[in-house]
């Protein structure tokens, strides 16, 4: 299944298929419905690693936190995947376990699907594996991880209010 057989059965180029699965504006409202009634009912999915490209984009950011069982953390990863929906962003999630050797495997996935961005929720980071980031020009946040640091955004948490 692919874009151009739902255009075929829609007759419609797939040029306006993509355009409605992208959700561009320049797709009128009716037949966007229209075509995702078509695309739910052949159970179209598209690629995301097809999409990333074509549009050389991910749609995809990485998230990093040090223990997934810190009840510190569901209500952070709560307003990051919901952010990341209404925004049609995908999250890539992995937990280090407060162990280097993980944060180093965690690093790799975060680089092979291309993530658009990084946020570290993690007690500290190699030097190496920012750099690694860094030279690929993806955007990092630090959330509540060391000090500042050039290149790298950081986020305080109040835990007094």
């Amino acid at each position: 299944m692919n874009i151009r057989e739902i255009a075929k059965r829609a007759r419609v180029s797939t040029a306006t298929v993509s355009r409605t699965i992208n959700r561009h504006p320049s797709v009128q409202p009716q037949l966007a419905k229209r075509l995702w009634r078509i695309i739910e009912e052949l159970g179209y999915f598209p690629s995301t690693e097809a999409r990333a490209l074509v549009s050389g984009r991910s749609r995809i950011f990485g998230l990093i936190v040090s223990e997934i069982t810190n009840p510190f953390f569901p209500e952070l990863l709560r307003v990051f995947e919901e952010t990341a929906l209404q925004n049609n962003y995908e999250i890539l999630l992995t937990s280090t376990v407060r162990d280097p050797e993980r944060m180093k495997a965690s690093v790799r996935p975060m680089l092979e699907h291309r993530v658009e961005g990084v946020a570290v929720m993690t007690f500290e980071m190699e030097e190496s594996l920012l750099e690694d980031l860094k030279l690929r020009n993806v955007p990092l946040v630090f959330v509540d991880v060391g000090p500042p640091r050039p290149r790298v955004s950081n986020i305080r948490i109040d835990y007094l209010n």
